[in-house]
This record gives structure tokens, C-alpha cells and sequence, in this order.
């Protein structure tokens, strides 16, 4: 099979893998992840993660570890803000959609804040290239303006954790 083509998005070290998979009358069979693809990161636990329609979940990010975040069903929406201290996109947000039916995983560094909404029901992979860790899970509110990312959708209209819906404003955090 052929080398995925890296999709850089607009944040510094985020990106998105796609392959192209081999297709034949029975259907098709795709690679998603080849350790070389990501260099320097070893995913060491993988969630399978299943939303129903209109699920967002987040904003979150981590200080230690990687995300590769790819549907496996349905198409998620995911949002992206950097909250790097030093990147030379800090403050930048993007929305990038993830649909199951071509191979595709975004790429998450550290200190990459990232939310996922599910306009439909949605399965995905998530892995992780840290074991899970409460120590290391930060997270602000979806629809904080401070933040920026223009979701297609506002708090009335998705649902969330109890978790998520308590998650602070930047404004009400230590400077990130």
C-alpha cells in the first residue's frame, strides 16, 4: 500500500494522515497508522469511542502527549486551537471534518486544545501516545469566543458531559 499523504492543517505540527485504500468488489481494506508515519511517537493505548448525534465532547488538551483521533463511522467534526506558549501558531483555531469513508487521522501534538463534535452518529478510534492520566487533562469551554472555534453548532444545540458543560472560560484559567 502506498505512503499517506500528510495533510498539514493550519496549526504548527497538526495534521492529518490519509491513505488511499485498495478497493475490489468485496469492498476496501486501508492502512491508518504505520509507526514511521509519526515519527518520534509511539501510540500506546487505543479507545474506541462512540457518539450519537450532536455529541461534543471537549475542549480538551494535553501537556505530555499525542492524539491520532480517525473515524471509523460517520463524520466528525474536529476542533482546533493552539495553546502553545511558543508556537508560532499559538491562538490559531481550525475545524477540520473527519468522514469514515476515505482513511483519514488528524494528528494532535501537546498543547493542542481539541474538541469533537459528532453531526451524526459517529465511531472512532482514539489513540494515545501516553497512558491516560487525570494529571495531564486540561480542558476549556467549546463555545468560549476567547477561544475561537466556529463550531456550526452552540451550547442549546449539542450535547455534553457534565464535565464538559462545567469546563471553564481561558479567561478564568493560569495564561496559556
Amino acid at each position: 500500500m502506498a505512503e499517506p499523504r500528510q495533510l498539514p492543517t493550519a496549526i504548527a505540527e497538526t495534521y492529518m494522515l490519509e491513505t488511499t485504500p485498495e478497493e475490489d468488489e468485496r469492498g476496501s481494506v486501508g492502512e491508518l497508522l504505520r509507526r514511521n508515519w509519526v515519527p518520534g511517537v509511539e501510540f500506546v493505548q487505543w479507545n474506541v469511542v462512540h457518539s450519537v448525534a450532536g455529541a461534543l465532547r471537549g475542549v480538551h488538551w494535553h501537556e505530555r502527549h499525542h492524539d491520532l483521533i480517525a473515524p471509523v463511522a460517520g463524520t466528525v467534526l474536529v476542533g482546533l486551537a493552539d495553546l502553545r506558549p511558543s508556537s508560532p501558531t499559538r491562538r490559531l483555531t481550525e475545524l477540520v471534518e473527519l468522514d469514515a469513508r476515505r482513511p483519514v487521522a488528524v494528528v494532535v501534538p501537546p498543547g493542542v486544545a481539541h474538541g469533537l463534535y459528532s453531526p451524526e452518529p459517529t465511531t472512532l478510534l482514539y489513540a494515545v501516545s501516553l497512558f491516560w492520566d487525570e494529571e495531564d487533562e486540561f480542558g476549556v469551554a467549546f463555545d468560549d469566543p476567547e477561544l475561537g472555534i466556529s463550531w456550526p453548532c452552540g451550547r442549546g444545540d449539542v450535547i455534553l458531559s457534565e464535565r464538559d458543560r462545567a469546563l471553564p472560560r481561558l479567561s478564568e484559567l493560569a495564561p496559556v
